[in-house]
């Protein structure tokens, strides 16, 4: 064997090798289990540092300082090694408390290593390498024999054990890799295991020379075949039960594995039989797919099996740090069932387009627009139907994608406010509106709801309801015979200006008219006279009133005129013309009727101060009046009193 000093360079080569492998992987962390794998190379350089310097001892005391710093390393190797393979391979999940528990003896070799000269369990005698003898491995302690090679051993070979499974049941992909691995820890366990039995003769352990020789297996396999930067990590949870089929082919578009997925799509019942097809082989022949197949990046294409479905295929490439290509994936996902879903959605989406589009209501789709700070500011329109388009009569150019501030002017303020409200709260508004389109009155009702990040606004035409509840309301206010108030619109319009005047003026009068011997006229001329007879009256008594006044008719033949911004001269002047007017014939098919009137006249607030009030003073006033034969009477302290 030749001498240890001629094995210098290649120590040293390899020494060097392993610490620049430990720095690439201490400083970029490519994937797991590389951190400690860092430390495993640098206590391979450690071992192989302190066995050059063993070798070139002058002297014993260095030859046993370079011994002790060489089994440093030689201690941690083993147990750094099949972590690293655990952490690489994740076959298990590992805690630090494994971690530990796996470094404990490492830790106590290393220990005992460095304190030798006091117990002798790692070698005995007072220097082992100073001993002339063929051989050396007579002088090694209990310790080393009995916990520490054994140890060593074990963990090693739990290694090639990880391995070897992983070879054989892990992708075909990375089986280069764990090949790799396997053959660069493989030497120098070997040389050191036929060492240790005696088959290398002489004191110098051939062990670090395997080592640099596997340095460079090392370096090979991380510079071409990014070795630690690809990891079969979780192949089982991730490649083998994945619902998507999966298909691995090397550079030459022959299929290194399948997951069961693939199978199934490929129809067959073992993976083995489609190992080593070409891909083209077990794909549908479609042009789109060939190109994606042979696309310098990532590829993808839609295609028709035999059996009619419809596979989307993604092609993706596998290149090695120095850019050529190792091999491309190819996943394949059965979008039979998507594709006919979305045909379905798309003609439901066709089918509302159209219902939205000839919808009779308005439909609005209106976005928030925010500040900085996240407040509303406005609303963008992002859709209008026609008949929200003709309704704001806006072109669509000028509503949609544009601000919705000033559309329904002048109500878009309110209407402003109340969507801002819905997008805070979420909760739907309801809000009427009149708008003036071409000179005519259009009551809108906007009702607002969520959508999303969006608000949803139905406009509905509700101007037909707005007229026939005005019609219905005036039905309620109005008398239909003479077109005058009744007692209940009165009642409701009195109250406000009975109001104005308490808090404006300081006078009023309410006049309550009665005709006298109107029952004689409707028993000897009819009902229908009577009824023209009232008309006649009513039209005369608007004759007798001024803007802010108000005329009704609460009875049969009873009046009430409702004075504001008068004193008892004027409300005297207004009494005695409603009566003149009362008493002037009426000629009704060429017969002429007259029937007088009696007056009650209250004063306000001498009389009272609300409608109920006065409205008893005059009634007991206008009595007083039929009774006395007099044409107007005032309501004074007793009709008051008793009202």
């Amino acid at each position: 064997m030749p001498e240890p000093g001629s094995w210098l360079p290649l120590l040293l080569f390899g020494s060097g090798v392993y610490l620049l492998l430990a720095f690439a992987l201490l400083h970029h962390r490519y994937g797991p289990g590389t951190r400690t794998l860092g430390l495993c190379m640098i206590a391979v350089a450690v071992w192989t540092i302190g066995a050059a310097a063993e070798s070139e001892a002058a002297s014993p005391a260095a030859a046993l300082l370079s011994a002790k710093f060489k089994y440093t390393g030689v201690a941690l190797v083993g147990p750094l090694i099949l972590l690293f393979f655990l952490q690489y391979l994740e076959t298990a999940r590992l805690r630090p408390l494994h971690v530990a528990a796996l470094l404990a003896l490492p830790a106590a070799t290393i220990a005992l290593t460095w304190t030798n000269d006091a117990h002798e369990w790692m070698w005995t005698g007072p220097s082992r390498f100073l001993v002339a003898s063929d051989d050396v491995r007579e002088h090694w302690g209990p310790w080393f024999w009995r916990v520490h090679l054994p140890y060593g051993y074990l963990t090693m070979g739990a290694s090639f054990v990880l391995l070897a499974i992983e070879w054989w049941r892990g992708s075909k992909l990375y089986r280069s890799q764990v090949a790799l691995l396997f053959i660069a820890t493989l030497l120098p366990s070997a040389t050191n295991v036929l060492f240790t039995l005696g088959y290398f003769p002489g004191d110098f352990g051939p062990t670090p020379v395997a080592l640099a020789v596997s340095s460079v297996f090392y370096a090979w396999g991380f510079l071409r075949l990014e070795l630690f930067r690809q990891s079969p990590i979780a192949y089982h949870a991730v490649f083998e039960y994945m619902q998507d089929a999966v298909v691995v082919v090397d550079a030459y578009d022959r299929v290194v594995d399948l997951n069961p997925a693939a199978a199934r799509v490929f129809g067959r019942a073992d993976l083995r039989e489609t190992i080593g097809y070409r891909v083209e082989e077990l794909l549908p022949r479609d042009p789109a797919l060939i190109a994606a197949l042979h696309a310098p990046g990532c590829g993808s294409a839609v295609c028709e099996d035999a059996g009619g479905r419809r596979l989307e295929i993604i092609v993706s490439p596998i290149r090695v740090a120095s850019g050529s290509l190792r091999g491309r994936v190819i996943l394949l996902r059965d979008v039979t069932e998507r594709q006919r879903a979305e045909g379905a959605l798309r003609r439901s989406e066709a089918l509302i387009r159209s219902l939205v589009d000839v919808s009779p209501n308005g439909i609005l789709r209106l976005r928030p627009k925010r500040d900085p700070a996240g407040e509303i500011r406005d609303f963008i329109c992002l859709f209008a139907n026609p008949v929200a388009i003709a309704w704001l009569d806006r072109p669509q150019a000028e509503l949609v994608g544009k601000p919705f501030k000033g559309v329904v002017h002048p109500h878009t303020p309110i209407l402003f406010q109340r969507f801002r409200d819905v997008m805070q709260t979420r909760e739907p508004c309801d809000l009427e509106r009149a708008v003036v389109r071409h000179g005519k009155e259009l009551w809108l009702r906007f009702l607002a709801v969520p959508a999303g990040n969006d608000l949803l606004v139905t406009c509905v035409d509700i101007t037909e309801t707005k007229l026939r509840e005005r019609e219905m309301e005036a039905a309620a206010y109005q008398d239909p015979l003479t077109g005058l108030l009744n007692r209940r619109g009165l009642e409701a319009d009195a109250a406000g200006l009975l109001a104005g005047a308490a808090g404006r003026l300081e006078r009023g009068a309410l006049l309550y008219l009665d005709l006298d011997d109107f029952k004689q006229v409707n028993d000897s001329l009819g009902h229908d006279i009577g009824d023209l007879l009232l008309c006649e009256l009513a039209a005369r008594l608007e004759h007798c009133t001024r803007g802010p006044d108000l005329l009704a008719r609460i009875g049969g033949d009873e009046f009430v005129l409702l004075l504001t911004d008068v004193d008892a001269d004027g409300a005297r002047d207004v009494a005695d013309r409603v009566a003149a007017a009362a008493a002037a014939p009426v000629t009704i098919d060429g017969t002429a009727v007259s029937c007088s009137a009696s007056i009650g006249v209250a004063l306000h607030p001498d009389a009272g101060t609300n409608l109920k009030t006065l409205l008893q003073a005059a009634d007991q006033a206008m009595y007083r009046a039929k009774s006395a034969g007099d044409r107007v009477a005032f309501a004074g302290a007793a009709d008051r009193d008793r009202a």
